[in-house]
């Protein structure tokens, strides 16, 4: 929960244990920098403490994999590459994921905690309403609020895309996600599972990863060694092997800015609608490029009064907080 707070707010107040109501004082803003520190101290101490793997009666409990796996997007977002890398070849390694041959099976509720699976918030439909509501928002009637595949995704998303069919569903004038049905749950009480971090997310963050941490590489990728294309293509190509596309060459990219785009491209794509993109942005783009690319976005879907500013790349604290901390907690700049 910091690591989502501290991307989306900036400063927040660092909670660690249980606290009264009125103990204003631990309402304070506290630095990134610092917040990050527990984070990081945090998922160590789970990685160190935690099973390898659960017997079966406890599966979707969380393993020492998928905290490696969260230390490691951490590290990534800090641009701290050597030890994201060591992480994620870690998660590899230990063969405790893999990715399942068919990309419909991910989202299946047949299949659910499967081995591509390594960090899933679990539901069970029908739990008196302590299932889940993000079903019924993806469905034909949450679309008409917005949830539902824009135009960048429709048209990146091509017929010949295995992924189509479960990302995209409904008519071509009310497209809905598919990727979350449950038609026989009660609703805003479904049981599809929250996927946190998938195996394709793991390759995809390796492939980031090692092209970041070879600058000579990437300055020119056409002349990448054998070893190089290895390290930096391979893991992306598994995904999109799958996905029945055509394997990434390194003529493909000039430098670390186009694979980067590329690379961001295929993120959207493979997971649109798990809770990525807007922190795959804060992370890779400036605060002018999100603004940029957030523009276009608004502009292809008709909402033109909507552009946005650079102060908006950080979440308005609710006035609410700020009026329960008597002022001790600050507004971020701009709004």
């Amino acid at each position: 929960m910091h690591f989502n707070l501290v991307r989306l707010w900036g400063d927040v107040p660092l909670i660690t244990e249980r606290i009264n109501f009125d103990e204003k004082d631990k309402f304070r803003r506290v630095p990134v920098a610092d917040v990050y520190t527990q984070i990081i101290a945090d998922l160590q101490d789970a990685a160190s403490s935690l099973p390898a793997s659960w017997p079966t009666a406890s599966k979707g409990r969380i393993t020492k994999w998928a905290a490696k796996a969260m230390l490691a997007k951490v590290y990534l977002t800090l641009k701290n590459y050597a030890a994201a890398k060591t992480l994620i070849d870690e998660v590899i390694a230990s063969g405790s994921a893999q990715l399942l041959p068919a990309y419909a099976d991910v989202f299946s509720l047949t299949t659910e905690m499967s081995k591509e699976v390594i960090y899933a918030v679990g539901y069970k439909a029908a739990s008196n309403g302590e299932g889940q509501e993000f079903t019924y928002e993806y469905s034909r009637n949450g679309a008409v609020k917005g949830f539902k595949p824009q135009s960048e995704i429709l048209s990146f998303i091509v017929t010949a895309d295995l992924r189509r069919p479960t990302t995209i569903g409904g008519t071509t004038s009310t497209p809905v996600c598919n990727k979350y049905i449950d038609a026989t749950a009660p609703r805003r009480d479904a049981g599809n599972d929250l996927i946190i971090i998938r195996y394709s997310d793991i390759l995809l963050m390796k492939s980031e990863i090692n092209a970041n941490l070879n600058s000579t590489a990437m300055a020119n990728p056409a002349a990448m060694t054998t070893q190089d294309s290895l390290d930096i293509l391979a893991p992306w190509n598994q995904v999109r092997a799958r996905a029945g596309l055509a394997a990434k060459k390194k003529a493909d990219y000039s430098g670390l800015t186009s694979f980067m785009d590329g690379l961001l491209r295929e993120r959207f794509m493979e997971l649109c609608f798990e809770n990525h993109r807007w922190y795959d942005l804060l992370r890779t783009k400036t605060a002018a490029e999100i603004v940029s690319i957030m523009n276009v976005h608004h502009t292809l879907n008709g909402r033109p009064t909507y552009m946005m500013q650079q102060h908006q790349a950080l979440m308005p604290v609710p006035q609410r907080d700020i009026d329960l901390s008597n002022g001790l907690m600050t507004q971020n700049p701009g709004y």
